[in-house]
C-alpha cells in the first residue's frame, strides 16, 4: 500500500494540492526556507502522504523537501517503529546502498516518539545521495512520520551510517544537528486542534 503511493511521490513532487489530513500535527517551516510551498497530497488506503517544498528561490525544492505521512486510522499492528521501518525499506527500494541509523521510542505524555535516519548512496530517481532525518509521533488513532530530506553528493557517503569523507563533511554535519533540533522543537503533535504546547508531544 505505502509502496503504491511513494512509486512517484520520493521520486518527484506530487501535483494537484489537497488538504492534508494532519490537524493534530504542528510543524513549521524550516527558519532557513522562509516559508514553504504544499507541493502535493496522495492518499491510499490509511496512508496520506504530503509534500512540502521551501518557497524561498535560494533553494531547489527537488533537492530539500519535507514529506509527511499520516497514519489514520491505525491498525492494531502500527507503532512508530513499524510507521519507520516502513519508510527506510521503501527508501531502501529506490537507493543502490542505504545505511540507517536505528529508532528508539520515547513515551511521554500519551505518545510515544521515534527518530530515524536514512543515508542512500545513490537515489536512482535523482542520480546523487540523499539523506533523510525522520521523526514519528503516535497517539490516540494515529501516527505521523514527519521527514526532512536533503540532496547530497554520493561521493561523501562513508561506510558507516554517520560517516562521511571528502570535502562535503562540513555541511552535512551540520546539516544533521540543524535538522535534528528543527524536528526535537519544531514538530510535534497534540490531544486536539486546540490543546496548549505542554499537553502535546515533545
Amino acid at each position: 500500500m505505502l509502496r503504491l503511493i511513494l512509486a512517484v511521490s520520493l521520486l518527484v513532487h506530487v501535483t494537484g494540492a489537497v488538504a492534508a489530513p494532519d490537524d493534530l500535527l504542528r510543524l513549521s517551516p524550516p527558519s532557513t526556507w522562509g516559508d514553504w510551498k504544499l507541493e502535493g497530497s496522495n492518499s491510499n488506503g490509511n496512508i496520506t502522504l504530503t509534500n512540502r517544498g521551501p518557497a524561498s528561490p535560494q533553494f531547489s525544492q527537488w533537492k530539500e523537501s519535507i514529506v509527511t505521512f499520516t497514519f489514520f486510522p491505525i491498525g492494531s499492528t502500527e507503532t512508530t517503529i513499524s510507521a519507520l521501518r516502513q519508510v527506510a525499506m521503501l527508501e531502501n527500494s529506490v537507493c543502490d546502498g542505504m545505511n540507517v541509523v536505528q529508532p528508539k521510542v520515547k513515551e511521554d505524555r500519551g505518545f510515544a516518539v521515534a527518530y530515524l535516519q536514512t543515508f542512500c548512496r545513490k537515489h536512482r530517481g535523482i542520480g546523487q545521495g540523499r539523506l533523510g532525518f525522520f521523526k514519528a509521533i503516535s497517539g490516540g488513532d494515529r501516527i505521523y512520520v514527519v521527514g526532512v530530506m536533503k540532496v547530497a553528493p554520493t561521493e561523501a557517503f562513508g561506510a558507516a551510517p554517520g560517516m562521511f569523507v571528502g570535502n562535503d563533511v562540513g555541511w552535512i554535519m551540520n546539516w544533521q544537528e540543524s535538522t535534528g533540533t528543527y524536528l526535537a522543537a519544531k514538530v510535534f503533535a497534540c490531544p486536539d486542534a486546540s490543546s496548549p504546547r505542554e499537553a502535546c508531544s515533545e
